[in-house]
């Protein structure tokens, strides 16, 4: 039976499951739920696995955790960055690293653009103000940023999805540094 190591947030177990199982010709499969191991529990689930679905973009497959890989076919890093990967380690056991560099392009853009018009409006000292009882009016003031130039820096994959998604704000300009 093939074995899924899962340690992607928000997906459950049972999710996966079920997207896998719409697929006609699927053989038999057991997913191992590791979203909360480290250590030693990574170390095991990693070595059962066939396949390694998940985020490690925080947790590090370093070429002491690729030796002790056993069926490892294939490791998928679901967004565009895979540093954490040590990839001659997989290279050299045979392991496929795949990413996803599309797949976060939308959530980091309207990110972007969130914490900038937070930045903006000062929402951190108003929300404060308020807390403490004060309406302060610092999100009164004149902050709109329609008419005004937005700069981007980097106009790759995401520098463009921002630039896409500012349309509506009325800009006079969205400014690019490559």
């Amino acid at each position: 039976m093939k074995k899924i190591l899962l340690s992607l947030a928000p997906v459950s177990v049972e999710t996966l499951k079920s997207l896998i199982q719409r697929s006609p010709g699927v053989p038999e499969f057991d997913v191992i739920d590791g979203h909360d191991l480290g250590g030693e529990e990574l170390t095991s689930a990693f070595a059962k696995a066939d396949v390694v679905l998940g985020t490690w973009t925080f947790k590090r497959i370093g070429k002491d955790l690729v030796a002790k890989a056993g069926s490892l076919k294939l490791i998928q890093q679901p967004s565009i960055g895979y540093d954490n990967i040590d990839l001659k380690a997989c290279s050299e056991r045979g392991i496929l690293v795949a990413n996803s560099p599309t797949g976060n392009v939308a959530t980091v853009a309207e990110h972007t653009i969130a914490m900038a018009l937070a930045l903006v409006r000062k929402l951190v000292r108003a929300n404060a103000g308020v807390r403490e009882g004060r309406w302060d009016r610092l999100t009164l003031a004149p902050s709109e940023i329609g008419g005004k130039t937005w700069g981007v820096f980097g106009f790759g994959e995401i520098g463009r999805a921002v630039a896409l998604r500012l349309r509506p704000f009325g800009l006079a300009k969205v400014s690019t540094c490559r």
